[in-house]
């Protein structure tokens, strides 16, 4: 007897509909007349408020076995269903493939398999779930950590108004900031990894806007504390030339293995090859609007399910992901339906002609899934000067700008970081 069919007996001897609900399990996960008697059982649910018994069934669909010989819980059928719907599309995506390398369509053969991936990622990842009476004592354990440390259980990104508000980025959060072009997205990301570094977390860096050897650059420039405009150009003094050697001998060496930094020639399902090779512990994208597999980024449906399948992975290989993008010629957020939909947290980077000239730059808030919504505070923007880039100017976040207000009425609270 099938997977399919023994969950249909156990399902219809526990008549446990509302599992099934939870697990995520649809019409699609069954063949032939298992599909329509799954469909009909929803639909008698749905009418009577519960499931037949087995003699009623069986009058509608004698076809379908049954089978008593079911012994594991429904949970385990439900599990077991799963894997074989992926196992059959896989099979099916990778005969398909093969038909389009035979033919030497290599391009075409990339772009039905990173479809069906996402595909089988979406539709049939196996879900969680969560009940009110179990696990008490790990949630009290959970209070206890966030006493201990004010609130921050996740991993901090080293911007401390935005690790205030968050609490850290937890093991699902996507969290996306956006600037315009120019504006320095880059040397964020730089700046986050280091944090991230420093902290002792195994990062991955993925970029197709520029080479990994363009991002390291950055990133030497800021751990050894030196200018990166004179890295780039060769312009050192002895005594900086003399601080790189030390850093690069002695400094450097300390996080081997700890951040790799990788170029995508291709799109959303290349990153996710790449994050299950590496197996980071926090995923950094840069440029995410580039990621959507060769479609156009004007192509806002494609954009978004980028976002999407990033969110997906993070949920199914808790790495939590932190994505920049770009905003709009008018300085708007193209797409924000969208992007709000499946990020837990964007934020903007902004800077008018006086910023730009004392080089800062402010950082606004428009979503938040998991605290309250932080008023726009500035941060340091020379990126010649990395001892400075990225720190936060004290008195504009403490004064009248350190206050969460709530999301949908812009009203301050009376929670205060201090």
């Amino acid at each position: 007897m099938s997977i399919e069919n023994k969950f249909l007996y156990k399902l219809l001897d526990t008549k446990d509909w509302d599992l099934v609900i939870e697990k995520g399990i649809t019409s699609e996960y069954f063949t032939g007349a298992n599909t329509r008697a799954f469909r009909w059982l929803g639909e008698f649910n749905l009418r009577y408020g519960k499931l037949p018994d087995k003699e009623t069934f069986k009058k509608h669909f004698p076809e379908v076995e049954l089978d008593s010989d079911v012994k594991e819980e429904l949970s385990y059928y439900c599990d077991e269903v799963g894997k074989k719907v992926r196992q059959n599309k896989l099979v099916a995506c990778l005969d398909k493939a093969a038909e389009q390398i035979n033919s030497g369509n290599v391009d075409a053969c990339y772009e039905s398999l990173g479809k069906l991936l996402l595909e089988v990622n979406t539709k049939f990842a196996p879900s969680e779930k969560a009940d009110i009476g179990v696990n008490t004592e790990e949630r009290l354990k959970d209070y206890e950590l966030s006493k201990i440390t004010g609130g921050m259980t996740g991993y901090p990104i080293g911007i401390p108004p935005i690790d205030r508000q968050t609490g850290g980025l937890k093991n699902v959060d996507l969290f996306t900031f956006l600037a315009q072009s120019g504006k320095g997205k880059t040397f964020l990301l730089c700046f986050i990894a280091i944090n991230l570094l420093k902290a002792g977390y195994k990062v991955m860096f993925l970029t197709k806007e520029m080479s990994p050897r363009q991002i390291l650059k950055r990133i030497d420039a800021m751990l050894a504390g030196l200018s990166y405009n004179k890295l780039k150009n060769g312009q050192l003094s002895k005594a900086e030339e003399e601080q790189y050697r030390d850093y690069l001998e002695n400094i450097a060496p300390r996080y081997k293995g700890k951040l790799s930094i990788e170029l995508v020639t291709n799109g959303v399902n290349e990153c996710i090859a790449k994050v299950d090779a590496y197996k980071p512990e926090i995923l950094l994208v840069d440029g995410g609007y580039l990621m959507s597999e060769g479609a156009d980024p004007e192509d806002w449906k494609a954009v978004i399910s980028v976002w999407k399948a990033f969110k997906i992975m993070s949920l199914d290989r808790k790495v939590p992901t932190i994505i920049t993008s770009q905003l709009t010629d008018k300085n708007t957020v193209a797409y924000s339906t969208g992007l709000k939909q499946y990020c837990d947290g964007i934020w903007i980077l902004k800077q008018d002609d006086v910023q730009r000239a004392a080089k800062e730059v402010s950082i606004e808030n428009i979503k938040i899934r998991d605290g309250e919504h932080l008023l726009p505070f500035t941060m340091n923007w020379d990126v010649g000067n990395p001892k400075e880039f990225g720190q936060v100017e004290f008195e504009s976040f403490s004064e009248n700008k350190g206050f969460m207000v709530n999301q949908e009425n812009n009203v301050p609270s009376l929670t205060k970081i201090d």
